[in-house]
């Protein structure tokens, strides 16, 4: 990225980027004498936003995964992907050095949103790890893998409902559910379901 100062046309921003990706992202807006601040803000980010926007029925779909670790049912990890959850697990067994089970995923538009929704949430149940980056949890006494899943399930369900409300539910936008059935000290049937 190379930062260039003013030139002679007045038209021209104090500032503009050039990147490599400007020709697919739109850099004819920041030529037009817009700042670089504006054409940033503009550009939409593939994974979607953290808040719900009105009329925005066209955005990215993604999963909501939650893992445990496979020796310590009491620490958790909640994120975001767009790849499968396999390879997002693979990934991070690989830099985590444990081996991790999936309990549940959720696939659905505005998925960015529901994490953010829950990472905030689940700290009434849980503990943030200090020893790791701030997706990874400790359940506090008495809180269980099933009730994450609830938790988890709750927030889409109400995600979904002020999309609607917002008009920025794309129109065969679903709630796609899996779950794994482990909850630890017991085990229930493994299921895939789109919430109602």
């Amino acid at each position: 990225m190379a930062l260039y100062k003013r030139l002679s046309t007045p038209n021209i921003p104090f500032y503009c980027v050039e990147v490599s990706w400007w020709s697919t992202m739109g850099a004819q807006s920041a030529v037009k004498g817009r700042s670089m601040f504006g054409f940033f803000k503009r550009t939409i980010k593939a994974k979607g936003s953290r808040k719900l926007q009105w009329f925005r029925p066209h955005v990215a779909w993604g999963t909501v995964y939650l893992f445990s670790q496979a020796g310590d049912n009491k620490r958790i990890k909640l994120g975001f992907t767009q790849r499968l959850t396999t390879d997002r697990r693979s990934e991070v067994q690989r830099y985590a050095g444990d081996n991790l089970r999936i309990i549940t995923t959720v696939h659905m538009p505005h998925a960015f949103c529901l994490e953010g929704r829950i990472l905030k949430r689940v700290r009434t149940v849980a503990k943030p790890d200090r020893s790791r980056s701030s997706e990874w949890f400790i359940l506090r006494d008495g809180a269980s893998l099933e009730d994450v899943c609830s938790m988890v399930l709750l927030e889409a369900i109400l995600v979904r409902r002020a999309a609607r409300w917002r008009l920025a539910w794309p129109k065969y936008g679903r709630i796609t559910v899996f779950d794994s059935g482990f909850r630890g000290s017991h085990c229930l049937p493994r299921s895939k379901y789109d919430v109602a």
